[in-house]
């Protein structure tokens, strides 16, 4: 029961922060979501590090980049399209 209560609070929250902090950021703070547990892991409950938390770590961030990369490049095109066509 508490563990879908936390589920249920952690989607509201997660509506919330797409509602003011914008969707790219709240997709970027979700996509950090399992380095995050990794990090806890390793520190917290001194879980040993892995070839395979490495790779997965990279992989986290290298979609967190491509993301925030192609957000960035979205924006700028907007903006270079308003900027050609005034």
């Amino acid at each position: 029961m508490k563990k879908r209560l936390f589920i249920i609070i952690a989607l509201v929250l997660m509506v919330y922060a797409a509602k003011y902090v914008g969707s790219t950021a709240t997709a970027i703070l979700g996509a950090l979501e399992p380095l995050t547990a990794v990090l806890i892991g390793l520190f917290v409950f001194g879980e040993p590090f892995t070839v395979y938390l490495a790779v997965g770590i990279v992989l986290i961030l290298a979609a967190v980049v491509i993301i925030a990369m192609a957000q960035q490049k979205k924006h700028t095109d907007k903006v270079t399209d308003i900027k050609t066509t005034t």
